[in-house]
């Protein structure tokens, strides 16, 4: 058995989780009951059902807790789009560098919301992204863990 099994579960099973909160909100847009349904939960509970702590959450899954259980090293980075990030202040060598610094910033709660936009901050680096676009570069690293599985799995 794989040595790290029980802290793969336990990530996969948290990514289970989010996938489905994440898909409520497609499937709310296509089931009127079930939209009836979200949108009496968002108006009772005073804020939408994604929102910025779930991306903050969502972010401690995909870059804090695979570093901290030592799962990174099984990961290719090539598939990971960078692009949209725009860099503030320093620099960072490559991708697994960038995973790093966003890494660091979700750990130490060095981050801010302002305008749509997400600003990561470590040291002297600080990253600014559409938080629609950070969730889908975490979307992206979601996706490389499944394929990483997959590959070693064949």
């Amino acid at each position: 058995m794989d040595k790290n099994h029980q802290k793969k579960s336990i990530l996969y099973s948290g990514l289970v989780s989010f996938g489905w909160l994440f898909e409520s909100k497609e499937i709310a847009e296509k089931d009127e009951q079930f939209g009836k349904y979200l949108k009496n939960y968002e108006s009772y509970s005073k804020g939408p059902i994604i929102n910025a702590g779930v991306l903050i959450a969502f972010s401690y899954l995909t870059l804090v807790f695979p570093r901290e259980a030592a799962l990174y090293e099984e990961l290719n980075f090539a598939n990971l789009t960078t692009e949209k990030f725009q860099v503030l202040k320093g620099s960072y060598k490559d991708k697994k560098d960038l995973l790093r610094h966003l890494r660091n910033a979700i750990a130490h709660a060095n981050i801010q919301l302002e305008h749509g936009y997400i600003v990561l901050k470590d040291r002297d680096f600080e990253v600014k992204i559409l938080t629609k676009d950070f969730g889908n570069f975490l979307n992206q690293l979601v996706t490389e863990w499944r394929n990483c599985e997959i590959r070693k799995n064949k």
